[in-house]
């Protein structure tokens, strides 16, 4: 995403969108983790660490996503296997709070402004937890905001088909 051949909000790979989301989360302060398959990784891996422990230095929060890629196939699965658990690992090496964040697009059908419903669940503290405990705690609370986002979806989905069966009846009768 951050060499722009990948776009935030949709699969296309419209180079302007892709570029566009590029610039997006790079000036939102996002550094990229590369992969061991990517060119360069090390050097981009080492400069993304470089970055991440001036915001921390700094006293700033840094937002880490054990997924590695957006899900775009939300509807098979709530949260992609992970492709590390360094995250976690490293929450327990300094003693961090980790605060699941829960993010589920909007379906196209429901025409509302906002597109995607972000929730925050409570902060996890790693003291004297294994990797693997931690880990489980992250996945059962961002499961459980994903699910209460289903939840909206579906109370706005009933919603959205009542006020349509009142406008019908009021243009007939």
């Amino acid at each position: 995403m951050f060499q722009g051949k990948e776009n935030l909000f949709n699969s296309t790979t419209n180079p302007i969108p892709c570029h566009l989301s590029a610039a997006f989360i790079t000036a939102m302060g996002a550094v990229p983790v590369a992969r061991q398959t990517d060119a360069d990784y090390l050097k981009i891996n080492m400069e993304s660490i470089r970055k991440l422990c001036q915001i921390l230095i700094w006293g700033g929060a840094a937002g880490l996503f054990p997924e590695g890629t957006l899900n775009r196939r939300p509807e098979e699965c709530n949260i992609l296997p992970l492709k590390s658990d360094r995250v976690f690992k490293m929450a327990i090496d300094t003693d961090g709070l980790l605060i699941p964040v829960s993010v589920v697009w909007l379906p196209k059908e429901l025409t509302v402004k906002n597109k995607v419903i972000i929730s925050y669940g409570m902060p996890i503290n790693s003291r004297g937890r294994t990797a693997h405990e931690v880990s489980e705690l992250w996945q059962d609370a961002v499961n459980y905001g994903i699910e209460a986002a289903k939840e909206m979806i579906n109370i706005m989905r009933e919603e959205s088909e009542k006020i349509e069966a009142l406008s019908n009846q009021k243009q007939k009768g």
